[in-house]
């Protein structure tokens, strides 16, 4: 009898050894960390910020954007409006494609620098997590991070001053800095349960999207305006117009002189020193020879049979 219990208890230990193991597992989870945890999976990251880019709706909304900004800067500075011009959806994505090649371009070498920074930074922290500089110096980043990106907040609603006033500086911050903000925590306060981590650094991807939206449209607005004050500078390079009418147009801003029939046919007036801005919407957008941004007026002629336009080469 003795032998049986003694064979029980002897098949029942490793049980118990089991158990232990298993407790010893969990009280390992439960004690903090020695060092900091292991960094987010940069694929995590590329997974959810591919959540936002991959619909081609989403790109396709973006590009018309874009390329409707980069209009409105552009035809503004000549005192137009988008209302007037009967663009089609085509001809606002392919200047959204114009305006979107160098924030692609900064955009690729950001995230390289960042994923570059990101692996960096975790080795060196976990290499010198245990040093007696590290936690301070993580500390100390992580409280301008969070300054930094208050920064990029406010400036979303108010102006910032000097030297966070450039036009392009609110955007910058607020795509970068929670983004650095989320890391530098991670690494600090690794002991701390890994879904919050997740769900800052969905937000702090959300607020980057935001930046980097918010911040090509300041670039394409100010793109359109650069190329508009460029053409308004040089108007000699744009094509040279000349309108023939059958009756007055009543241009008094225009050189006109009038036409004998035996000489233009049908046509009784003809305009000459003007420039052709663009043709949009079955309308001709002339700029006289002498326009000027303070007193100047655009010229809208429709394409009917009563005209004739004869477009010669600028320069």
């Amino acid at each position: 009898m003795e032998g049986r219990v003694s064979q029980a208890l002897g098949r029942t230990r490793p049980r118990v050894a089991n158990l232990n193991g298993v407790a010893g597992r969990h009280a390992s989870t439960l004690r903090p960390a020695d060092g900091p945890a292991a960094p987010i999976k940069v694929q995590q990251v590329l997974e959810v910020v591919g959540l936002f880019l991959a619909p081609a709706t989403m790109v396709t909304a973006v590009l018309y954007w874009f390329g409707f900004e980069l209009t409105v800067g552009r035809v503004g500075w000549f005192g137009l409006t988008t209302g007037v011009l009967g663009f089609s959806t085509t001809d606002y994505l392919i200047r959204g494609t114009e305006a979107g090649v160098v924030p692609l371009v900064v955009l690729f070498f950001a995230v390289l620098v960042g994923v570059a920074a990101h692996g960096g930074l975790a080795r060196l922290a976990a290499r010198r997590y245990d040093t007696r500089w590290c936690r301070p110096a993580l500390a100390i980043t992580l409280v301008v991070g969070g300054l930094l990106s208050a920064a990029g907040f406010a400036g979303a609603f108010i102006p910032l001053s000097f030297p966070a006033d450039g036009y392009l500086t609110p955007p910058a911050l607020l795509a970068t800095a929670p983004l650095f903000t989320v890391h530098v925590g991670h690494l600090l306060l690794g002991d701390v349960d890994r879904r919050y981590f997740r769900a800052a650094a969905i937000a702090a991807i959300g607020l980057a999207v935001l930046g980097v939206f918010w911040a090509t449209s300041l670039y394409a607005e100010a793109l359109g305006r650069g190329r508009g004050q460029q053409l308004a500078n040089d108007l000699g390079s744009l094509p040279a117009v000349t309108v023939y009418s059958e009756r007055s147009l009543a241009l008094h801003t225009v050189p006109s002189k009038p036409l004998a029939a035996s000489e233009s046919g049908r046509y009784t007036r003809q305009y000459s020193g003007l420039r052709l801005l663009l043709f949009s919407g079955g309308k001709y957008f002339l700029l006289p020879d002498t326009w000027t941004q303070d007193g100047g007026t655009v010229v809208i002629l429709a394409d009917t049979a009563e005209l004739r336009v004869e477009i010669g080469p600028g320069g």
